[in-house]
């Protein structure tokens, strides 16, 4: 499963924890935000997961462009 379709049906997993406590939130807000699209949960080798959107702390910012 990913970790949007576990939060679409509730179920907590290892990273949602991970990221809950980084950044001391509540567990039932992580599901909420990234069930609702709101936010995302990056998850790569070697590396600890990251909470990106709001409520968390880091954000992306895109000013996209385009040219013929």
């Amino acid at each position: 499963m990913t970790i949007l379709e576990d939060a679409k049906n509730g179920n907590v997993n290892k990273e949602m924890l991970h990221v809950a406590e980084i950044e001391r939130i509540d567990i039932k807000q992580v599901l909420k935000k990234i069930s609702k699209g709101e936010a995302v949960i990056m998850k790569r080798e070697n590396y600890n997961p990251v909470g990106i959107g709001f409520p968390f702390r880091t954000k992306i910012n895109v000013n996209l462009g385009t040219s013929s």
